[in-house]
């Protein structure tokens, strides 16, 4: 056998090696939350980073909401802009197959009452600001959120470069449109 016939089916092996590992991976858009948490280089003492404070907080038991909104509350009190509620799947969809906003912004008192003026607490402010339609503002985060998954994926399963880019680009476009940014 010549050298390059041995080549040759070397790197034919190795291809559907690469094949089979690529099968066996779990797509980043699957995986749960949790895996972020813990473990990370942010998470250790002296480093330059520091860790986001989170709180898993589940919906059908009632002391764990209280504990979710005890937490909140101390959080804004003490400062803090708000938190943002997300789903502990990453990807979640409703029964009618549409996807569920990935993440919700819960702002404090102070922030909003820069944002909205000292008398957005006031009813006729709050019924104002209630009464809003912010489909809107749903529909472009939903999309960003989705070419965001697909890029993710994209770049799993090994795909090229330019093709993890063009949804890259794409969401990149998407921010480009005017979009309230008090909210």
């Amino acid at each position: 056998m010549t050298g390059t016939v041995r080549r040759v089916r070397r790197v034919r092996r190795v291809r559907r090696v690469r094949r089979v590992r690529r099968v066996r991976r779990v797509r980043p858009a699957r995986r749960v939350r949790r895996w972020r948490c813990g473990g990370c280089v942010c998470c250790r003492p002296n480093t330059l980073l520091a860790p986001t404070r989170r709180l898993l907080v589940g919906t059908e038991d009632e002391a764990s909401v209280a504990a979710g909104i005890a937490w909140w509350l101390d959080l804004t009190a003490a400062g803090g802009e708000g938190m943002v509620v997300k789903p502990v799947q990453a990807l979640v969809r409703q029964p009618d197959g549409r996807l569920v906003q990935p993440g919700v912004k819960c702002r404090g008192r102070e922030y909003l009452r820069i944002i909205y003026g000292l008398e957005y607490t006031g009813p006729e402010n709050l019924r104002r600001l209630r009464g809003r339609h912010l489909g809107h503002e749903r529909s472009p985060a939903l999309r960003e959120y989705a070419l965001g998954l697909e890029a993710l994926d994209r770049l799993a399963e090994g795909e090229p470069l330019w093709r993890v880019h063009e949804a890259v680009f794409a969401v990149l476009a998407l921010e480009s449109e005017p979009v309230d940014p008090r909210l």
